[in-house]
C-alpha cells in the first residue's frame, strides 16, 4: 500500500515539475489600449415628446448631449441635428431630413462626469423655417423626428445608421432618434 501511495506522490511530483517547467510564449498579438471604441452622445436634455400646433413657433426644443467614449472635449467635432416632418398615421415622409445645427463647442463641467458636454436649442419657428414648412402646413398626430450624428476629429461618425443591429436593443438606435407628436 506504500509503495501504492509513493508511486502516485511520485508521479504527481514530476507532473507538478512537468508543468512548472513549461514557458507560456504566447505573445499579445494586439494592443488593446489601441484598439479604437465606439463613442456616443448621452442625452441629457431632448425636444418634448409632444407639442401643440397654436405653440409650436415658440416652443424650445432643447438638445444638450455628454459625449461617452472620449477622453476629451478635443476628440469631438460635432452633434449634427437633422430634422425631417412624418405623417403621423402612416410614418410616410412628407419633409425629408435637413440640416437643423450642432453642438460644435465641448467642455468639461465642474462637479459631473469628467465627459464632454455641449448644448443648443431651437425653437419651433427655427424647425420650421429649415424645413420650409408655414404653421398652416403643421397637422395633429403628424410627427417631428430629429436624428444625431456624432463626429469625431479622427473622422468616425456614429449614428442611427451605424450602430451595430446584433446589439438588438432599442437603447442603442434611441441616443440618435427623437420624436415631437403634434396635437
Amino acid at each position: 500500500m506504500k509503495k501504492i501511495q509513493y508511486q502516485y506522490c511520485l508521479l504527481l511530483v514530476i507532473a507538478l515539475g512537468l508543468l512548472a517547467s513549461c514557458k507560456d510564449e504566447s505573445l499579445w498579438v494586439y494592443d488593446t489600449t489601441k484598439l479604437p471604441t465606439g463613442a456616443y452622445a448621452r442625452m441629457l436634455a431632448t425636444p418634448p415628446a409632444t407639442d401643440t400646433i397654436p405653440s409650436f413657433g415658440a416652443t424650445d426644443f432643447p438638445f444638450q448631449a455628454e459625449i461617452s467614449g472620449v477622453k476629451s472635449a478635443d476628440q469631438v467635432t460635432s452633434l449634427d441635428i437633422q430634422v425631417r416632418y412624418l405623417n403621423g398615421s402612416d410614418g410616410s415622409v412628407i419633409k425629408d431630413y435637413v440640416s437643423l445645427g450642432s453642438i460644435t463647442s465641448w467642455a468639461i463641467v465642474a462637479n459631473t462626469t469628467d465627459l464632454p458636454r455641449g448644448v443648443v436649442s431651437f425653437k419651433g419657428a427655427d424647425i420650421l423655417t429649415a424645413l420650409g414648412l408655414q404653421p398652416s402646413n403643421l397637422a395633429s398626430k403628424n410627427l417631428i423626428e430629429f436624428a444625431t450624428t456624432l463626429k469625431l476629429k479622427d473622422g468616425r461618425t456614429f449614428s442611427v445608421a451605424n450602430y451595430d443591429p446584433n446589439l438588438n436593443n432599442s437603447f442603442y438606435a434611441a441616443v440618435y432618434e427623437f420624436i415631437t407628436e403634434l396635437r
